[in-house]
């Protein structure tokens, strides 16, 4: 049976993190902090660079940081023992964007499961049978599924084999990587109410990795942007109605591409709209090369480019935002005469 965790407290958080790939370790992700409340669920938006998978993959154990830690119940699991640690990561687990890659295409989904229960190969004919058939159960999949390969299913059908693989390990913290970007739209609202279902049946908790704002308004109790693998705003997901920050409000403002671009900019209104290396972000503010506001509103455009803003408490609304001259819920456009505070 899976352990149901009380909400409210932190169950899993980062603090001060920075982490990137390759030997000479240039970082992608810079000094970030989150705290993820038992039950919740906390979305990660930004655009496609912005470190959202690496801060995914830093929070499961894939990637160590290079700086900061990473805590569950309060402890920074790289003190753990390495018999500690692997029960800690198994506690959390990563659904990935691509489940059909996920998969061994030479394995049975029954094989998978097991081999998902008992990882270090403790298995005896049979002795999963029924801990299989309910792990399928709890995703809509019949027990026969488990005599199959994953190329006989449907996209959607192996999205399922993926999270029931994740809940073979009875985790706490499920962290689900762009899990409906690749289904098709009826595919993906299935997926979402499955998990919403398993959520509260489970007492889940949810990092959830998206680029879809309005996805992360449905699933989502809190919200953290991310540019340039900086935290620049945090809150619930009023934020996207009421942001402080101009990354916020133009996330908000922008739509899909049909090239399939990740975001389809406003006409108007950006100082640039080229995408710095996450790992050499701009001085300063990372945002101000191609903040709306900054050259107009305000004749303090040195501070911008010279001070990186702190991420700090914005009032009225609960929110925090690494911004400057935060934006106001009556924020005007800039060709509406300057911003609003």
């Amino acid at each position: 049976m899976m352990h149901i965790d009380e909400p409210g407290a932190i169950v899993l958080g980062a603090e001060g993190v920075s982490a990137g790939y390759g030997v000479r370790s240039r970082n992608v992700l810079h000094d970030v902090s989150v705290a993820i409340a038992r039950g919740s669920t906390m979305g990660v938006v930004g655009e496609s660079g912005s470190g959202k998978s690496t801060l995914a993959r830093v929070l499961v154990g894939q990637i160590a940081p290079a700086r900061g830690v990473v805590r569950l119940d309060g402890t920074d699991v790289h003190r753990l023992s390495r018999r500690e640690r692997f029960a800690a990561r198994r506690q959390i687990q990563l659904v990935p964007q691509d489940p059909y890659s996920s998969l061994d295409p030479r394995m049975s989904v029954g094989r998978a499961l097991a081999e998902a229960i008992a990882p270090r190969g403790r298995l005896r004919t049979g002795a999963h049978r029924d801990r299989i058939a309910e792990l399928l159960a709890s995703v809509a999949l019949d027990a026969s599924a488990a005599r199959r390969l994953p190329h006989e299913f449907s996209g959607g059908q192996r999205q399922r084999i993926v999270i029931a693989r994740a809940l073979a390990a009875e985790p706490r913290v499920i962290i689900a990587d762009e899990v409906t970007s690749s289904l098709d739209t009826s595919v993906q609202a299935e997926i979402l109410e499955l998990l919403l279902d398993l959520q509260r049946r489970l007492g889940l908790t949810y990092v959830f990795i998206t680029h879809d704002l309005a996805i992360a308004q449905y699933m989502c109790t809190d919200l953290s942007v991310l540019y340039l693998g900086t935290l620049v705003e945090q809150g619930t997901t009023d934020v996207l109605s009421r942001p402080g920050h101009p990354y916020t409000e133009l996330l908000r403002d922008s739509r899909p591409d049909p090239r399939g671009r990740s975001l389809q900019l406003p006409a108007g209104g950006l100082a640039s709209e080229d995408v710095a290396d996450p790992a050499n972000p701009p001085s300063g503010c990372v945002f101000h090369p191609r903040c709306r506001y900054g050259p107009r509103a305000h004749g303090d455009r040195d501070r911008c480019a010279a001070e990186p803003p702190i991420l700090r408490d914005v009032a009225p609304h609960a929110r925090r935002t690494a911004c400057h001259f935060p934006i106001g819920p009556a924020a005007q456009k800039p060709d509406e005469g300057g911003r609003g505070e």
